[in-house]
C-alpha cells in the first residue's frame, strides 16, 4: 500500500511551525499530493515526559522514529491529517477541484457496486455496478488496479467472526496546572482560543487531541497463556495507547487537572455472531 500512501499524501508544517527534526522519517512520505499530513502544532506538558520514558524504559517502550515504516512498535510522534490547521477533510482530498478537474477521472452518482468480478488467475479487474435510477446492469474492467473502499460485504458470513477493537480510558488527577483543562473548562480562554485559531491558525485549536501514540506487544510469557500469537507477526502490536493532556469529555473532572490514556486492544482473540430476528 505504501506506494498509494505516496500517492495521497502532503507532508506540510506543522501548524506551529516549529523545527521537526527527529520527529519523523521524511523520506517516508510525499510532499506533492493532496492529502495534508503533518505533525503536532502545539507541545504538551506530557510530551517531555513521554520522551524520557523512552531513554529511561527502552527495552519496554522504544522510540519510534516514524510509525508508517512498516515497525510501528514504540513510541512516536503522533501524524494527523491536518494542514493550514484544519482538517485535511475527504471532500477537500478527493474532491476538491484539482481532482473533478482532472479528464481522467468520472464520478458516477446513484450507482451501486454489486459484484467484484475475478479476471485471470487471482486477479480481480471487473467490477459490475447497478444504475440506480434504471437498474442497469454495467461492468468495467480496469486497465491496472481497483481499489475497493467499502464499509461492508454482502456475503453469506456476513455477521459471523465479528471482531472489534475494545477501548478504555484511565485517567489521573494530577498535580500539575499545564493541562488543556485550563481552557476545556475556560469559556472566556475557548473564546480567546477560537480567535488564536482565526488570526493566525496557531494554538489551542489548531492541533489534536495527542501528541504522540504507543505500540506495544505481550511478551512471551503473556503469549504463552494465551496460547497463540494473534498479531501477524513479532513486529505487529497488539495494543495501542494515546496519550492526553487533558480528560475529555462525556467523563471530565469537574476541576482541577488530569491527564488520560486511551488503551486499545489491536488483536482481540473473541469472536461474535450477530443475528437478527425477523
Amino acid at each position: 500500500m505504501s506506494p498509494y500512501f505516496f500517492k495521497n499524501e502532503q507532508l506540510v508544517p506543522p501548524s506551529g511551525h516549529q523545527n521537526v527534526t527527529g520527529q519523523l522519517y521524511h523520506p517516508l512520505h510525499s510532499k506533492t499530493s493532496t492529502n495534508f499530513v503533518s505533525l503536532p502544532g502545539v507541545h504538551k506538558s506530557i510530551d517531555g515526559r513521554l520522551l524520557q520514558t523512552t531513554r529511561q524504559l527502552r527495552e519496554d517502550f522504544p522510540f519510534n522514529l516514524d510509525m508508517n515504516s512498516g515497525r510501528p512498535l514504540g513510541v512516536g510522534w503522533m501524524q494527523v491529517t491536518v494542514g493550514n490547521a484544519e482538517r485535511s477533510s475527504a471532500r477537500r482530498t478527493y474532491l476538491g477541484k484539482a481532482v473533478l478537474d482532472r479528464q481522467n477521472l468520472h464520478v458516477l452518482i446513484g450507482t451501486r457496486v454489486t459484484k467484484i468480478l475475478q479476471t485471470v488467475g487471482a486477479a480481480f479487474r471487473r467490477v459490475e455496478v447497478v444504475n440506480g435510477k434504471t437498474s442497469a446492469k454495467l461492468v468495467y474492467t480496469a486497465a491496472r488496479d481497483i481499489i475497493l473502499s467499502a464499509g461492508e460485504y454482502d456475503l453469506p458470513s456476513v455477521g459471523q467472526n465479528l471482531t472489534d477493537h475494545a477501548a478504555s480510558r484511565t485517567s489521573w488527577l494530577v498535580n500539575n496546572t499545564d493541562t488543556w483543562e485550563k481552557i476545556i473548562n475556560n469559556k472566556t480562554a475557548q473564546e480567546q482560543a477560537l480567535q488564536e485559531w482565526h488570526q493566525s491558525r496557531t494554538g489551542f485549536m489548531s492541533t489534536g487531541g495527542s501528541n504522540h501514540i504507543i505500540f506495544t506487544r505481550m511478551t512471551d510469557a503473556e503469549l504463552e497463556q494465551v496460547g497463540e500469537d494473534p498479531s501477524l507477526g513479532n513486529h505487529t502490536p497488539h495494543m495501542e495507547m494515546i496519550t492526553s493532556n487533558e480528560v475529555r469529555p462525556p467523563v471530565q473532572p469537574p476541576d482541577g487537572n488530569a491527564l488520560m490514556l486511551v488503551q486499545v486492544l489491536l488483536t482481540p482473540t473473541s469472536r461474535v455472531l450477530i443475528f437478527t430476528l425477523i
